[in-house]
């Protein structure tokens, strides 16, 4: 308090001897306050936001190992499931009538395929080497 007192009566001296410069070094002082207030502020909102983006990565990674323990649990149950075998069975035999519906190769069928083609490029390969030559 005391020190406002003195710098209150050393500007009204100054101001009597000087108004204009006494005015423009308080203009001064005021915006060399406003700039150290602005950079304070910034380096604390760059501090929270450093914060923030922490405490959203391990927020983030506790849920993904959540997520992957839930995961791991969850197949271990179905795993247990009376029936799961069965079931799996009825839906490929449902899945495979749908195939044959629709007149749609089986993946036995493709894969049959895949091996007569690879066979054909390889001969016609062969043929074109021997035509080369």
């Amino acid at each position: 308090m005391d020190d406002m007192v003195k710098d209150g009566k050393s500007f009204i001296v100054r101001a009597k001897k000087n108004p204009r410069k006494a005015i423009a070094e308080l203009i001064d002082d005021g915006k060399e306050l406003v700039g150290d207030l602005q950079d304070d502020t910034q380096d604390k909102l760059s501090d929270v936001a450093d914060e923030y983006k922490s405490l959203m990565d391990g927020l983030s990674h506790d849920a993904r190992l959540v997520v992957g323990g839930l995961l791991d649990r969850g197949k271990k149950i179905i795993d247990r499931v009376p029936g799961k075998k069965r079931l799996e069975k009825e839906i490929s035999q449902r899945i495979q009538e749908l195939l044959e519906l629709f007149n749609l190769p089986s993946q036995k069928e493709l894969d049959s395929l895949e091996r007569r083609i690879k066979k054909l490029n390889t001969k016609v390969a062969a043929l074109s080497k021997a035509k080369a030559a």
